[in-house]
């Protein structure tokens, strides 16, 4: 009777809007209720034929945390056969998986009960992975060469060096990349000296003295977030950004294109740049004209998508920058707060923003503005290494010095004199190398402190700096968002969590059904849902927070 009061409440809010709901409870190995254990429904079936997709779901999938009491509800669901699935480090789900039935406006049920099973190595975050890794000779450069991309879960078993070998030339072969032999070589030997098979490392991390360490505490706050995502992608095609457009249609970086899906069937469509153009697209841009514009990083280019004709129109940059000397952002842990200056490069496109007259402002090395109708580019030498790029209600272009190794500044350039002003963080944080950087309703920068632990912000009328310290080991900010409460979201690029500020300055950590994500940047739609990329597991999604008392009520 107290579950069914339980999910009485629950349910009480907002289900006459849901479609259907699967609810039920998580107990743990000694019967009693499990709280923070995820839930997770993917949409496998329609309950009728659409015309377009047949009788197959969206592949959506919900997840969802099961509450103090064990109790979990995924709603809001659209009719049909749903694949449903736990997933907790150190647990193990009874029944592995189920398949349950949804009706419109039915709550189909639905229990699990977890049982103890040993953290496996390959379950663990970067930042877990950068605390229990044993030293041998080889172990930076796998942190920095293979943990920025895929983390850990692809560490899995136990190899020797052949095997290791091997299991990198498996990503050549699957299309994914090719492994420097050098470098391939330096890591197989430290993962079969540490995850050999005669290897003295623990089976399990959990065995370390230092695993209660790297465990971050989650609040019951934090257990009313909500991921819905989507497959896409697929070789080298690696959604690092979701990016809403005004028809509610979703736009992705692709290894050399763009991809568009559209949330209401799932279907995704994959626009390749002509041969010999690409050269790493980073990221994308839609407008509201049905252009969408690519950054085009190694080849250092802009490109024009035509959602229209499909057509690609590919810009250039004439302009040759001068070798800037960087930090490497791949190697907080090891050079934390100050990194060491890495190589220089020669120019890039990273990141693009429109201003309000049209013009394409992009990051990378260094700082440029297009102008799409005259075809017209202008360089500002004056910024020569930056990353994150925003544009304020005045039209201000604010930017994020990250790589440069000299600087480490926030700034802003007026389009109508292209004036460039600098302003310096305090010495506490100016270490912390500025990434991604976003604009509030009421004007005010937020930057992430990638190598700091923070985000920070700052209020251009008064020149005021405020830092907010984020929880948990290693908290690199990399994908950064203002939703349309003004809740600035960050997600870390090595350890599980997303974070949350709201307007009061409250700092939540909540936790992620993902181990590794590369989440390059997060962006807002119509609806209040803030979205993201999961490169290494080729999805895009969007999350919300749901009231505790009603969490069917979605907070959008």
């Amino acid at each position: 009777m107290a579950l069914l009061a339980g999910l009485a409440v629950l349910l009480s809010a907002g289900s006459a809007a849901a479609q259907g709901s699967i609810a039920g409870t998580i107990t743990g190995p000694d019967g009693k209720p499990l709280r923070a254990v995820f839930v997770r429904a993917e949409h496998t079936a329609n309950a009728n034929v659409d015309e377009m997709r047949g009788s197959e779901g969206t592949h959506k999938t919900t997840s969802v945390l099961s509450n103090s009491q064990g109790q979990f509800i995924v709603d809001g669901l659209e009719p049909g056969s749903y694949n449903v699935w736990t997933w907790s480090i150190g647990y193990r789900g009874a029944p592995a998986r189920m398949n349950v039935a949804v009706q419109q406006g039915q709550t189909a049920k639905a229990a699990f009960t977890m049982r103890a099973a040993p953290v496996q190595w390959h379950e663990l975050s970067k930042a877990q992975a950068a605390v229990l890794l044993p030293e041998a000779p080889g172990r930076e450069r796998f942190m920095t060469s293979c943990m920025n991309c895929h983390g850990m879960g692809q560490i899995s078993g136990r190899r020797d060096y052949d095997g290791w070998i091997d299991a990198m030339d498996g990503m050549r072969r699957r299309g994914i990349t090719t492994v420097n032999p050098q470098v391939a070589d330096e890591v197989a030997k430290y993962l079969a000296a540490v995850l050999g098979p005669d290897s003295k490392t623990p089976q399990s991390p959990q065995e370390l003295p230092a695993w209660k360490d790297v465990q971050i505490q989650w609040s019951d706050d934090a257990l009313n977030i909500v991921y819905v995502d989507y497959p896409v992608g697929q070789g080298t095609n690696r959604p690092g950004t979701g990016y809403p457009d005004k028809a509610g249609n979703v736009w992705m970086e692709m290894e050399n294109g763009v991809a568009r899906i559209d949330p209401k069937t799932g279907q995704s469509t994959l626009w390749q740049m002509p041969a010999g153009q690409g050269g790493g697209v980073h990221e994308v841009l839609p407008l509201p004209d049905g252009s969408v514009w690519l950054t085009v990083t190694s080849a250092n280019k802009l490109a024009r998508f035509n959602s229209r004709t499909q057509d690609f129109e590919i810009y250039a940059d004439p302009y040759k920058a001068p070798r800037v000397k960087q930090v490497d952002p791949n190697t907080p842990i090891f050079a934390q707060p100050k990194p060491q200056p890495g190589e220089g490069v020669l120019g890039r496109k990273h990141t693009a923003v429109v201003d309000h007259e049209g013009n394409i402002w992009a990051s990378g090395r260094p700082l440029v503005k297009f102008n799409p109708k005259t075809k017209e580019w202008k360089a500002f030498p004056e910024v020569p290494d930056l990353y994150g790029i925003a544009v304020d209600q005045a039209g201000n272009v604010w930017f994020a010095e990250f790589n440069a190794a000299e600087t480490g500044s926030i700034g802003k350039v007026d389009p109508k004199t292209d004036k460039v002003t600098k302003y310096t963080p305090p010495p506490d944080i100016h270490n912390g190398r500025p990434r991604r950087l976003k604009v509030d309703s009421k004007g005010n920068i937020w930057f992430a402190q990638y190598f700091n632990a923070s985000i920070a912000k700052f209020e251009p009328k008064t020149e005021k700096f405020t830092v907010y310290k984020l929880p948990g080991p290693y908290p690199t900010i990399y994908g950064l968002g203002v939703d349309a409460k003004d809740n600035i979201w960050g997600v870390s690029h090595f350890n599980e969590a997303t974070y949350r500020i709201d307007p009061s300055g409250k700092v939540v950590a909540y936790p992620s059904p993902y181990i590794s994500r590369g989440t390059r940047d997060m962006w807002v739609d119509a609806q209040g849902r803030m979205w993201y990329g999961v490169q290494p597991e080729f999805k895009v999604g969007y999350l919300y927070i749901r009231e505790q008392r009603s969490p069917m009520t979605a907070q959008r």
